[in-house]
């Protein structure tokens, strides 16, 4: 009888760890540039080994042309746009891409001139369509699953819905002072690595220069080497569902063009997360 119970209990463990096993499908490691982008290992046609960054605001694959992937079949220069002006890049069809094991055929690649330090491209999160996708800063693993992990549980996690807009995953956020609450909607942005960048509607609308008190001044670039300054600020606080982080860097435009359309939430604040997002990227729990 104690051996039928033994057997039992072990065939009990053992189904239990083949269902995990079988809900996590992969485990794709990653190491944190300087920015705090998420970099990963591919391959592109079975060739060209690259250091590539997720990038959560995106959904395209993307190379610079520090790549030198000979792999690749570029066509002519297009016209593109990006957040701060235009430019000419190539793109290129029915490419291969392997991430730890995980392979897609037929990806389109775009080529840009910027990716984040120690990267030489970007890929988004539909390379793992159809998956839960757990980010896990503290073990620097990506880990994909058929079924919502268990490390999800109600006690210590916050589910907040995601909006969907030209691509983008947006959350709410808000900040107070003394007279006022801000809500307003951030782009999840695993390719920038400050803290939230404002719109220019929301800071205009909501005096944020007075708001926000200027430290410093930066310079950034997008992906095809366009230029724009931003002034950086300190916020106590923000609020993301249940979730409080303090001392939160923002930053704003001040001036009469207008470029900034979206919020966006970035790797200071994202790195601070333990990260799952639904497979249909309807809801993200930190």
């Amino acid at each position: 009888m104690k051996n039928i119970v033994s057997f039992i209990l072990f065939a009990s463990i053992l189904f239990g760890a083949c269902n995990y096993l079988d809900a996590q499908t992969q485990t794709i490691p990653f190491k944190l540039n300087s920015s705090g982008n998420i970099l990963v290992d591919a391959t592109l046609n079975d060739s060209n080994k690259v250091t590539l960054m997720l990038h959560t605001a995106s959904n395209g694959v993307t190379l610079t042309q520090e790549a030198n992937a000979t792999s690749v079949n570029w066509k002519k220069e297009t016209e593109v746009t990006s957040w701060g002006g235009g430019a000419q890049a190539r793109f290129s069809k029915k490419n291969k891409l392997d991430i730890a094991g995980l392979s897609k055929n037929k990806i389109k690649i775009w080529e840009n001139k910027n990716s984040g330090p120690e990267s030489v491209g970007k890929f988004g999160l539909n390379f793992f369509k159809k998956k839960y996708v757990e980010i896990d800063y503290d073990s620097k693993q990506i880990k994909l699953y058929d079924e919502m992990p268990d490390v999800v549980t109600p006690e210590g996690w916050h589910q907040l819905p995601i909006k969907s807009q030209a691509n983008f995953l947006m959350i709410d956020g808000k900040f107070k002072d003394d007279t006022s609450t801000y809500i307003n909607q951030y782009v999840i942005h695993s390719g920038y690595g400050g803290g939230i960048l404002i719109d220019d509607q929301f800071a205009d609308t909501n005096n944020i220069k007075n708001i926000i008190t200027t430290t410093e001044t930066k310079e950034l670039k997008d992906s095809y080497g366009n230029k724009i300054v931003t002034k950086v600020g300190k916020l106590d606080q923000l609020e993301l569902g249940g979730a409080e982080i303090k001392n939160v860097s923002a930053s704003f435009f001040d001036g009469d063009v207008t470029i900034q359309k979206t919020s966006i939430l970035g790797c200071e604040i994202l790195q601070q997360f333990h990260i799952v997002f639904d497979k249909k990227r309807g809801f993200v729990y930190l």
